[in-house]
């Protein structure tokens, strides 16, 4: 597998004070030199980091931790048989309404099928009926059902919650991945729907793709069930993502990957106890999660049984116990 010379992992959200990004470079024979991770707000950041740090023959990865495709039964139903036509489409005015969030069930139809934009009564079911859907179960892209090492991500079209992506997405496909189709340099290729990684990671290109921190506790050896004693749990809590920093390290080490001494420390107080810390600490997992895969430690392509020109993958994602190199 290619290194990149530069790698960046974007934690996305449709609230700019939580967009964060974690980036490294990629020295030969040394590794990865990754730095601490940093707020970025709007696409033309993120661009102008790329074109800043990249050689003029060199090739980036770029991971977004929100979801790149389309369920493939709604794909179906609007006769969509590959995503980038699908962007295009939108690029070009086709869907007018589609970035527009359903409030009330009567307003969702395949042409609006982003739904609700506040709480109140509102249930999934109503998705599956105004899209026309077969069960609920079409709600969900393959890549997002659950695995036997995380529960099922939330489905595109769902908007509300703490766990929903639909918002995200939203502003992601408007604001990073049409602008990105516009670039002079580094040529925009969006994995996997252009081409294998391997074939994709070539000189000046620019390879975006879709992530998910969830994928990567495991491999790296981290368990968000540490804290201390009488505290809470889960990567919100800067006990457990303190609890977790010598397993982080350690990671590390066995990628190759050197932190600069701010990031390292950084770690080691768990990204402290601002609210954002945690976009912070995903926007890290997400970045070493790609290192996995450039590693051959996590499955680089999606198989060739799933509609991945419609439904898109997610970079490093795992179905069976033999479908990666765990850390530690």
């Amino acid at each position: 597998m290619t290194h990149p010379n530069l790698i960046i992992h974007v934690d996305w959200s449709s609230q700019p004070r939580k967009r964060w990004l974690a980036w490294g470079k990629y020295i030969a024979s040394k590794g990865y030199e990754i730095d601490s991770p940093q707020p970025v707000q709007t696409s033309e950041e993120l661009w102008s980091l790329v074109q800043t740090h990249l050689p003029s023959d060199g090739c980036a990865l770029v991971g977004f931790d929100f979801p790149i495709g389309l369920p493939l039964e709604y794909a179906q139903k609007i006769g969509c048989n590959h995503f980038l036509s699908f962007l295009a489409q939108l690029e070009n005015g086709a869907w007018p309404e589609w970035f527009q969030v359903a409030d009330q069930a009567p307003e969702i139809n395949l042409g609006r099928p982003f739904y609700p934009s506040r709480p109140g009564g509102k249930r999934l079911a109503h998705l599956v009926e105004g899209l026309g859907l077969s069960s609920s179960r079409a709600l969900w892209r393959e890549c997002d059902r659950t695995t036997p090492y995380r529960r099922a991500a939330a489905p595109l079209f769902w908007t509300m919650g703490a766990q929903q992506v639909g918002k995200t997405a939203l502003s992601g496909w408007r604001e990073l991945l049409i602008p990105a189709r516009h670039l002079t340099w580094p040529l925009v290729r969006l994995w996997p729907f252009e081409g294998r990684l391997d074939e994709l990671l070539q000189p000046s290109a620019l390879v975006l793709a879709e992530t998910y921190p969830a994928e990567y506790y495991a491999p790296l050896g981290l368990d968000l069930y540490l804290s201390l004693p009488g505290h809470k749990k889960g990567k919100r809590s800067v006990y457990t993502r303190c609890a977790n920093a010598s397993r982080l390290l350690m990671a590390a080490q066995q990628l190759k990957i050197r932190f600069t001494p701010d990031l390292e420390r950084e770690i080691e107080r768990g990204f402290g106890l601002a609210p954002n810390a945690e976009d912070a600490f995903d926007a890290l997992i997400g970045l070493l999660g790609m290192v996995l895969v450039l590693e051959n430690r996590l499955p680089t392509d999606p198989p060739s049984s799933v509609p991945f020109l419609i439904e898109g993958w997610i970079l490093g994602l795992r179905r069976t116990n033999t479908d990666y190199n765990e850390i530690g």
